[in-house]
């Protein structure tokens, strides 16, 4: 098929704008929208001209193409988890490890990103006490949304609780599929991560073929950012079972590293990001602590302490559940400088 009767046939949901969120594809009817690639390699959400029956639900469900419910930060903190273990093998604090630990204990279905066995990102959505530690630990890779929006809009619709734990464009899906479908949210708990780029899966599996060849060896886990070496360091490293084959630090000649670090590699859509802004789609912002003790003097440093924004009343509610209970957590002056 020539590229002219490609793109006649198949068309965009919001063009250059698309974050392959996945919300459209969710909330399709006729199940006529799927991801393909662009001419740059980037992911984005297709639609099936023969087979589409112009209802526009996907422009609906679509936050690049909808305003987002925006909260301004009522209030900022340096926190980390109480259990040490958590704090040492989380990316930074180990605040949601704890949030999901909370939610488990407490009749909550919760969601966040965990790698399947192909070594790829996705979506989970769990209620069981054991299974929460599978999304700990950053994964700087984009990751499949599946058909969890579908999942927790069943949930909700049968007043089930929910925590959902995702960078600001895939809450903002949620968010926008939940309000599509004209589903209560007064259960759902949203939470955005700081983020400041993904890049495509195909660029982390060619990275990870061509050490594998390089080191005549098979890859069975990753790490972004790897407890073993400690999380600040950012080793990203690759495990054959227990053992570790191949680990590079931060700025160390290991081309994913440089390509992510220095946001060379991002999806196209993450150049302008509209997310990257004071205001925040979630109940709760939390991130790594950037530049903790510039603004104001403490007597503790910067490693595994997170940042934790409360942006609602709904946030604050959970946050004072965990506080002081299963995380420590010192205010903070709100200082964001973009």
């Amino acid at each position: 098929m020539s590229n002219a009767l490609f793109y006649n046939q198949f068309q965009p949901v919001c063009f250059d704008k698309c974050t392959a969120c996945g919300s459209c594809i969710q909330i399709c009817p006729k199940k006529c929208i799927s991801y393909k690639k662009n001419d740059y390699g980037t992911t984005i959400a297709l639609k099936n001209m023969e087979d589409c029956c112009a209802c526009n639900l996907c422009e609906q469900a679509c936050p690049q193409l909808n305003d987002s419910p925006w909260n301004y930060p009522l209030e900022s903190y340096a926190a980390w988890s109480m259990d040490k273990n958590i704090r040492e093998t989380s990316a930074s604090g180990g605040i949601a490890t704890e949030l999901y630990r909370y939610c488990s204990g407490n009749g909550y279905y919760y969601s966040g990103v965990k790698m399947n066995d192909n070594l790829l990102p996705e979506y989970g959505l769990y209620s069981s006490e054991k299974e929460f530690l599978a999304f700990q630990n950053s994964k700087y890779v984009h990751s499949d949304t599946k058909t969890v929006y579908f999942e927790i809009g069943e949930l909700l619709k049968r007043d089930k609780k929910v925590l959902f734990i995702g960078i600001p464009c895939q809450v903002a899906g949620l968010q926008q599929y939940i309000k599509t479908k004209k589903i209560s949210d007064n259960n759902l708990i949203v939470v955005d991560i700081v983020c400041h780029g993904t890049t495509e899966t195909h660029i982390l599996q060619e990275h990870i073929s061509f050490i594998e060849k390089k080191y005549n060896n098979t890859t069975t886990g990753v790490f972004f950012r790897d407890p073993e070496e400690g999380t600040h360091t950012f080793t990203f490293s690759l495990k054959n079972g227990e053992k570790t084959y191949y680990k590079k630090k931060v700025h160390r000649n290991d081309a994913y590293q440089v390509g992510y670090h220095y946001g060379i590699t991002y999806r196209e859509n993450c150049y302008k990001c509209k997310y990257a802004r004071r205001e925040r789609v979630g109940d709760l912002t939390i991130s790594d602590y950037s530049g903790l003790g510039k603004a104001a003097s403490c007597d503790y440093g910067p490693r595994n302490v997170s940042c934790i924004l409360v942006n609602t009343l709904k946030g604050k509610q959970i946050f004072l559940a965990i506080k002081d209970v299963l995380i420590h957590a010192d205010k903070r002056p709100f200082c964001v400088f973009w």
